[in-house]
């Protein structure tokens, strides 16, 4: 409910906990590309939003220094649990891990997805299709936004601007948290795995 992600905002140390908040994780290696961009472009998104930055131990200090300072901008290595970081969170950019995902999914949250491109033979890349071609997701490919930030500049603003976009996103994404669907995501890799793009 609205009064819970209130509660996470507060716990986490949002004074304005009626802003919407962008979680960004790159899960427990981080990910320094997603670290880089979301700190180049922070500066244009704070006006609209507050934002949780989770990088990652290794690329900590390098994203606090390319970071602009913000009294809404607040940056961790990590968090003990990741369950007050996403029950806050209004959108969140996410590898696509399978089970971040999984959780993504039962927390009904509106989700940006830049899958790790090399990761064990792409099996992230393969992951996020399948909740982007179902409307559960929105999939960016991380060459793209590393040449040109504005795709993802664009598509986190007007996220934060529709609350009506968010609940959209995370309603199709939760329908991914249903007990059939782990069956069903199995069914489409398999068949993504199978045909050749």
């Amino acid at each position: 409910t609205e009064r819970q992600q209130e509660k996470c905002k507060a716990e986490l140390g949002f004074h304005d906990i009626k802003k919407p908040l962008l979680v960004v994780t790159g899960g427990g290696l981080g990910a320094r590309i997603i670290n880089r961009i979301v700190a180049s472009i922070a500066s244009q998104l704070l006006d609209h939003m507050a934002i949780l930055h989770l990088t990652g131990t290794k690329n900590y200090q390098e994203t606090v220094d390319a970071a602009p300072e913000h009294v809404d901008y607040i940056i961790k290595p990590f968090l003990p649990s990741m369950t007050v970081a996403l029950g806050a969170a209004d959108i969140v950019i996410s590898r696509a891990g399978a089970t971040s995902l999984a959780e993504l999914a039962a927390m009904s949250k509106a989700v940006i997805i830049v899958p790790h491109p090399y990761l064990t033979g792409g099996h992230q890349i393969k992951n996020a299709s399948v909740y982007a071609k179902s409307g559960a997701a929105i999939a960016l490919d991380e060459e793209k936004i590393m040449l040109d930030h504005r795709k993802l500049t664009r598509i986190v603003l007007a996220l934060a601007a529709s609350q009506q976009k968010r609940d959209k996103l995370g309603e199709k994404m939760h329908a991914f948290s249903k007990p059939s669907a782990a069956l069903d995501m199995a069914a489409l890799i398999a068949e993504a795995a199978l045909t050749k793009n």
